[in-house]
């Protein structure tokens, strides 16, 4: 087996292991928090299904960039949130509720938006592009609903049981994804050089900061859901982002080195609005206890 076949091999795990433990914590309410609250679900829609993809395509048709940027960059904003996203969330202080409907609702709404965006985008740039909703529903399927539904019918059989091994399983995923990160960085070293310039690096950082400000804007007046909207705007699913460039432009494959640079710029500026945001949190409980 390729190195690349096992680094995607690797992802996939980590991914199902992460969803999985997920699943092993929460409970069907939480699933379908966003639906039951129109008002913050189209706000949520609004900021990662429209605004995200349309300043995407805006940048890649104004700016001069690569082309393997240009096409990260639309790939990126057309895929969902990913789905170890809900947990870096909760522990930031975001609600976990919200946080789990919007993965729930963002995986269920990529179906039919991935698609019909690739529709438009073929239209406006006469290229042939296309996404399958099947294809789409194949990966939605196997990174999010089989590990969230077997986590969840663990934790409806056996509580305790889920309990225990919930944490011991998101572990074992967080090892497996930072290992699966650096044999991507081995394997394509070479084209991630290549495609490290000041240009790209500061697209991608427009991106990710234009996500981060739009998610926070349109979160609300909760700091918890500007918390959780900044963070599922900005980041996005790399397993889908992938399909999305493979799938259409098959015979390029320097966007997986751009879609490196862009996990590495979306981790640290996401880090960064982080403590920005507990240091925020920590003054307002300081001032409200004085």
């Amino acid at each position: 087996m390729a190195l690349s076949q096992w680094i995607v091999l690797a992802l996939k795990l980590s991914i199902f292991l992460l969803v999985f433990a997920l699943g092993l914590q929460t409970n069907i309410r939480n699933i379908g928090h966003l639906l039951a609250r129109p008002g913050k679900f189209l706000r949520s829609v609004l900021a990662m299904n429209v605004l995200m993809p349309l300043f995407a395509v805006a940048l890649a048709a104004a700016a001069p960039l690569s082309y393997a940027v240009k096409v990260m960059l639309v790939a990126v904003a057309l895929a969902p949130m990913p789905p170890a996203l809900p947990r870096k969330e909760s522990k930031a202080g975001g609600e976990e509720s919200y946080a789990i409907g919007l993965l729930f609702t963002a995986a269920c709404l990529s179906i039919v938006t991935i698609p019909l965006a690739m529709e438009v985008l073929e239209r406006a740039f006469r290229a042939p592009l296309s996404m399958a909703p099947g294809k789409v529903a194949q990966i939605i399927l196997t990174t999010t609903f089989a590990p969230l539904g077997a986590g969840l019918a663990v934790r409806a059989i056996a509580p305790r049981f889920a309990g225990r091994i919930s944490e011991p399983v998101a572990r074992v995923a967080g090892v497996t994804l930072p290992l699966a990160a650096l044999a991507l960085l081995f394997g394509f070293r070479h084209a991630i050089v290549a495609e490290f310039s000041f240009n790209g690096v500061g697209a991608i950082t427009a991106f990710v900061l234009f996500g981060l400000g739009v998610g926070h804007v349109l979160g609300g007046d909760n700091p918890a859901d500007r918390t959780v909207l900044a963070l599922s705007t900005a980041t996005r699913h790399p397993g889908m982002a992938l399909a999305i460039a493979s799938g259409n432009f098959p015979q390029k494959r320097d966007f997986i080195a751009a879609l490196f640079l862009y996990l590495v710029v979306s981790a640290l500026l996401s880090m960064a609005y982080l403590a920005v945001r507990r240091m925020r949190a920590a003054r307002e409980t300081d001032a409200a206890a004085a």
